[in-house]
């Protein structure tokens, strides 16, 4: 926590901390300018009209205030920092639960207060939205789940087994299982997959650890053989896919 109130200071105070200044202003300011567009309209929920992304930081604007924050956490937490300069104002929020929006919407509930927004049950509306969001993931996983009834895949499963490659990820091993094929990770000891085949051409993608979360996965065939699939992850983790090359032995 002190590290984090240490962090919090020197950017509501331009780079400086007890008097001294740590980070050069022109190092920091380069941070706060804008790299990625999110979104340039109002927001329908928020006083805010634009928000964008900098170097590891987010960047809005809320009731006509410069805001600044960032997210972050892993298994079981999840934290969030944002900061107003004009105001010299800093809010860190943890929590111990990381299935949840509740550390977003307490956020936006400070800086109402702090920035004379009129009051809003921002909880409210951000737990609607999660509601929402979590009885379409679960029916579609339920989807997914129950169209694993047996089916036979185009080619037999010593087709799919071997080495796979991934520049930046590494390698992979797919091998025959009871229930369809196993994924081994090469380079994370305590991370496998599973894959069970349902229909037309794609096969159910179930990782070991329920957080990187469950998605079709289909592979790239040519004349007859398999040449790649693509990976998936829940995006809290990461967006893009990874392309797994079949290694040719």
């Amino acid at each position: 926590m002190k590290d984090i109130a240490k962090w919090l200071t020197m950017q509501v105070d331009s780079g400086k901390y007890e008097g001294r200044q740590i980070i050069p202003w022109k190092a920091l300011q380069r941070t706060r300018d804008v790299n990625t567009v999110i979104s340039s309209r109002k927001s329908n929920y928020l006083p805010s009209n634009f928000s964008g992304y900098g170097l590891g930081v987010e960047i809005m604007d809320y009731n006509g205030k410069q805001v600044f924050s960032h997210t972050g956490g892993a298994d079981g937490f999840v934290t969030n920092t944002c900061f107003v300069p004009e105001e010299h104002l800093a809010i860190t929020i943890l929590t111990n639960n990381d299935n949840q929006a509740f550390f977003e919407a307490l956020r936006y509930q400070i800086l109402d207060a702090y920035l004379g927004v009129p009051a809003t049950d921002r909880s409210a509306l951000f737990l609607k939205g999660f509601n929402d969001e979590m009885k379409e993931t679960v029916k579609t996983t339920a989807d997914m789940r129950g169209r694993v009834k047996g089916n036979v895949p185009e080619l037999p499963l010593s087709a799919y087994t071997g080495k796979y490659d991934n520049t930046l990820f590494g390698t992979i091993e797919i091998t025959a299982a009871k229930t369809g094929l196993s994924v081994k990770f090469d380079n994370h000891i305590n991370f496998s997959a599973n894959l069970q085949y349902m229909d037309n051409g794609e096969w159910l993608l179930t990782y070991s650890n329920a957080s990187y979360g469950i998605f079709p996965l289909r592979f790239t065939l040519d004349k007859g053989k398999v040449v790649s699939a693509v990976f998936k992850v829940n995006d809290e983790l990461e967006y893009d896919p990874y392309l797994f090359t079949k290694v040719v032995q």
